[in-house]
Protein backbone atom coordinates (compact mmCIF):
# COMPACT_ATOMS: atom_id res chain seq x y z
CA UNK A 1 0.00 0.00 0.00
CA UNK A 2 1.69 3.45 -0.72
CA UNK A 3 0.79 6.20 0.63
CA UNK A 4 0.42 9.90 -0.68
CA UNK A 5 1.19 12.99 1.14
CA UNK A 6 -0.37 16.40 0.18
CA UNK A 7 2.09 19.26 0.09
CA UNK A 8 0.89 22.19 1.22
CA UNK A 9 2.92 25.30 0.66
CA UNK A 10 4.03 27.29 3.62
CA UNK A 11 2.27 30.45 4.60
CA UNK A 12 3.75 33.44 3.22
CA UNK A 13 4.62 36.38 5.49
CA UNK A 14 2.25 38.97 4.52
CA UNK A 15 4.28 41.82 2.70
CA UNK A 16 5.62 44.63 4.75
CA UNK A 17 3.41 47.80 3.89
CA UNK A 18 5.12 50.29 2.00
CA UNK A 19 4.86 54.22 2.97
CA UNK A 20 2.18 55.49 0.28
CA UNK A 21 4.61 57.80 -1.53
CA UNK A 22 4.78 58.06 -4.92
CA UNK A 23 6.92 58.72 -7.53
CA UNK A 24 6.06 63.20 -7.74
CA UNK A 25 6.32 62.79 -3.25
CA UNK A 26 9.71 61.29 -3.66
CA UNK A 27 10.76 64.60 -5.82
CA UNK A 28 9.38 66.96 -3.11
CA UNK A 29 11.21 65.22 -0.86
CA UNK A 30 14.25 65.98 -2.38
CA UNK A 31 13.58 69.41 -2.98
CA UNK A 32 13.38 69.78 0.75
CA UNK A 33 16.37 71.19 2.69
CA UNK A 34 18.69 68.43 4.02
CA UNK A 35 17.75 68.04 7.26
CA UNK A 36 14.54 68.24 7.00
CA UNK A 37 14.44 64.94 4.19
CA UNK A 38 16.41 63.38 6.41
CA UNK A 39 13.99 63.27 9.32
CA UNK A 40 11.16 62.72 7.14
CA UNK A 41 13.06 59.44 6.18
CA UNK A 42 13.77 58.16 9.55
CA UNK A 43 9.64 58.96 10.59
CA UNK A 44 9.22 56.88 7.10
CA UNK A 45 11.61 53.84 8.54
CA UNK A 46 10.02 54.19 11.48
CA UNK A 47 5.78 54.11 10.36
CA UNK A 48 5.97 51.98 7.34
CA UNK A 49 2.08 52.83 7.59
CA UNK A 50 1.88 56.34 7.59
CA UNK A 51 0.56 57.89 4.57
CA UNK A 52 3.45 61.10 3.98
CA UNK A 53 1.62 62.37 0.98
CA UNK A 54 0.25 65.53 3.23
CA UNK A 55 3.04 66.35 4.92
CA UNK A 56 4.95 66.52 1.78
CA UNK A 57 2.60 68.30 0.03
CA UNK A 58 2.52 71.09 2.96
CA UNK A 59 6.09 70.59 3.29
CA UNK A 60 6.66 71.44 -0.71
CA UNK A 61 4.50 74.02 -1.10
CA UNK A 62 6.13 76.02 1.87
CA UNK A 63 9.59 75.55 0.20
CA UNK A 64 8.59 76.04 -3.13
CA UNK A 65 11.43 78.23 -4.53
CA UNK A 66 9.46 78.79 -7.30
CA UNK A 67 6.46 80.58 -5.63
CA UNK A 68 6.01 84.08 -6.12
CA UNK A 69 4.69 86.27 -2.85
CA UNK A 70 2.86 88.78 -2.89
CA UNK A 71 4.56 91.97 -0.57
CA UNK A 72 2.82 90.98 2.64
CA UNK A 73 4.11 87.12 2.31
CA UNK A 74 7.82 88.48 1.42
CA UNK A 75 7.86 90.30 4.31
CA UNK A 76 6.60 87.82 6.94
CA UNK A 77 9.16 85.27 5.26
CA UNK A 78 11.83 87.78 5.97
CA UNK A 79 10.63 89.05 9.12
CA UNK A 80 10.31 92.94 8.40
CA UNK A 81 7.69 95.07 7.51
CA UNK A 82 5.81 95.71 4.14
CA UNK A 83 7.14 99.20 4.23
CA UNK A 84 10.30 98.34 4.53
CA UNK A 85 10.17 96.75 1.43
CA UNK A 86 8.14 98.92 -0.23
CA UNK A 87 11.04 101.03 0.85
CA UNK A 88 13.25 99.10 -0.67
CA UNK A 89 11.78 98.87 -3.73
CA UNK A 90 11.51 102.53 -4.88
CA UNK A 91 15.14 103.34 -3.12
CA UNK A 92 16.90 99.81 -4.50
CA UNK A 93 19.23 97.37 -2.68
CA UNK A 94 16.05 95.32 -1.56
CA UNK A 95 15.23 91.89 -2.82
CA UNK A 96 14.85 91.19 -6.51
CA UNK A 97 10.74 91.50 -7.21
CA UNK A 98 8.60 91.33 -10.41
CA UNK A 99 6.32 93.54 -11.25
CA UNK A 100 3.19 92.43 -12.53
CA UNK A 101 1.51 96.05 -12.73
CA UNK A 102 2.46 99.57 -11.56
CA UNK A 103 0.65 98.28 -8.46
CA UNK A 104 1.64 94.55 -8.54
CA UNK A 105 4.85 93.41 -7.15
CA UNK A 106 5.66 89.65 -6.39
CA UNK A 107 8.60 88.21 -5.28
CA UNK A 108 10.45 84.75 -5.73
CA UNK A 109 10.87 82.49 -3.02
CA UNK A 110 14.20 81.90 -4.12
CA UNK A 111 15.30 85.81 -4.47
CA UNK A 112 14.12 86.59 -1.15
CA UNK A 113 16.40 83.73 0.54
CA UNK A 114 19.33 84.77 -1.69
CA UNK A 115 18.90 88.69 -0.43
CA UNK A 116 18.64 87.21 3.47
CA UNK A 117 21.91 85.40 2.31
CA UNK A 118 23.78 88.58 0.96
CA UNK A 119 23.02 90.25 4.55
CA UNK A 120 24.67 87.50 6.48
CA UNK A 121 27.80 88.75 8.62
CA UNK A 122 29.50 87.31 11.70
CA UNK A 123 29.59 89.96 14.07
CA UNK A 124 27.67 93.11 14.56
CA UNK A 125 30.71 95.27 13.95
CA UNK A 126 30.50 94.27 10.28
CA UNK A 127 28.45 96.53 7.43
CA UNK A 128 24.74 95.50 6.49
CA UNK A 129 23.69 96.22 3.24
CA UNK A 130 26.47 98.64 2.40
CA UNK A 131 25.86 101.00 5.87
CA UNK A 132 27.70 100.12 8.92
CA UNK A 133 26.25 99.48 11.85
CA UNK A 134 26.21 101.66 15.18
Amino acid sequence: MTQTLDVVPAPQPAPRPRNRVGVRARQRLEDLPHGLAQAIREIAAAEPDLNLEPLLEAFATEFDSDALLDRGEAAKLLGVSERFLERKASEGGGPRMVRLSPRAVRYFRRDLIRYAESLRVGSTAEEVGGHAEG
